[in-house]
């Protein structure tokens, strides 16, 4: 009939139906009350992580601070040392072919690594079915 509610719980004034709502609302609230709690304890690792990963990269910047003053000093006395031997001129030559020469060497050493890594991704997706673009190029070196 128009103007009427449908009615879908048994004819006993309602109180199944008031109980089913009620222990609804309280389900909705303890959930509610869940989801915050941790939603705060999350918040609380997660500050507690940043606090420790500032501290650890603190530690780092003083540790490569403290590790430039030490190549300083010991080219220093590198330098003072082949000074005994040789010129200055020649002593200083002779640092700095040996510092060009390890840093090539760390140079390809690094892009061979490099190159490594993306030949192993490239392999990975392709065992995962995925392929590559048709347009992409293989800048990798043989």
């Amino acid at each position: 009939m128009p103007g009427q509610q449908p009615h879908d719980g048994p004819d006993d004034g309602g109180a199944p139906q008031g109980a089913v709502s009620d222990a609804a609302g309280r389900l909705s609230q303890d959930v509610a009350s869940l989801v915050r709690a941790e939603l705060d304890r999350a918040k609380a690792e997660l500050t507690d992580t940043a606090r420790r990963a500032g501290t650890g990269t603190g530690a780092f910047a003083v540790a490569a601070v403290s590790g430039v003053f030490a190549l300083v000093a010991a080219h220093q006395s590198l330098l003072a040392a082949l000074e005994r031997a040789v010129s200055r001129r020649a002593a200083a030559a002779a640092l700095t072919c040996a510092y060009t020469a390890c840093a090539a060497a760390s140079a390809w050493y690094g892009y061979d690594r490099l190159c490594q890594a993306r030949a192993a991704s490239r392999q990975a997706l392709r065992q995962m079915g995925t392929a590559e673009e048709p347009g992409a190029e293989n800048t990798s070196p043989s």
